[in-house]
């Protein structure tokens, strides 16, 4: 697939909004087969763009989309990977089609990334994808996060930062105590994930 290909994907997804997405699908699969159909770097970087653009509107595909993403996260172009890092968030949405599974799959992948020597840009990617998508995801994703990196022993202080920031709420969530203000999730169960954060970061210090 070449990259006028993608745009011409893009425009055929964007006129068709508002359309069904049983209707749309096939055209949107042609964005998940670019990952590796696509043979230049410059076509896989727009194809996970445009997966990051479009997945929320194949909410029945978010398992495949982040498939495809995770696949780019491992590319061997840099520019391509910090694309689908930062795309990442985007195909994690609460009530999908296996949400949860999404989302655990999203954050194994970055606390793993997390812990790998790479490039200090590609750090500060992963960094901000994570506390994104903990901010964004409060309190669910935090428990998560809090259960896998205890699964997981983390080696690096930045995934603590990620937490910390996540919990708090600096990256607009809200955190946890937000989440307890609103009754998201019951007192006990958002005491037991401030527990844990505090934990892991009082580990790593």
């Amino acid at each position: 697939m070449k990259i006028d290909d993608l745009y011409a994907v893009d425009s055929q997804l964007k006129e068709a909004h508002g359309s069904t997405a049983e209707h749309t699908s096939h055209i949107y699969q042609r964005l998940l087969e670019a990952r590796s159909s696509g043979k230049e770097a410059a076509t896989r970087q727009l194809a996970a763009t445009l997966l990051k653009a479009h997945a929320a509107s194949f909410p029945q595909l978010l398992a495949e989309s982040a498939s495809a993403l995770i696949d780019l996260c491992s590319d061997s172009e840099f520019k391509v990977r910090l694309t689908a890092i930062s795309a990442l968030p985007a195909v994690c949405i609460e009530g999908a089609s296996r949400s949860d599974q999404v989302l655990r799959a999203v954050l194994r992948v970055l606390l793993s990334l997390l812990r790998s020597p790479r490039a200090s840009l590609e750090t500060r990617t992963v960094h901000t994808a994570m506390v994104e998508l903990l901010s964004a995801q409060a309190p669910r994703a935090l428990l998560l996060a809090a259960t896998i990196a205890e699964e997981q022993p983390p080696s690096l202080p930045s995934i603590a930062e990620s937490l910390s920031h996540a919990a708090s709420g600096e990256a607009g969530g809200g955190g946890i105590a937000a989440a307890a203000s609103t009754g998201q999730l019951p007192k006990v169960l958002l005491e037991f994930v401030g527990i844990k954060l505090q934990l892991l970061r009082d580990w790593l210090s």
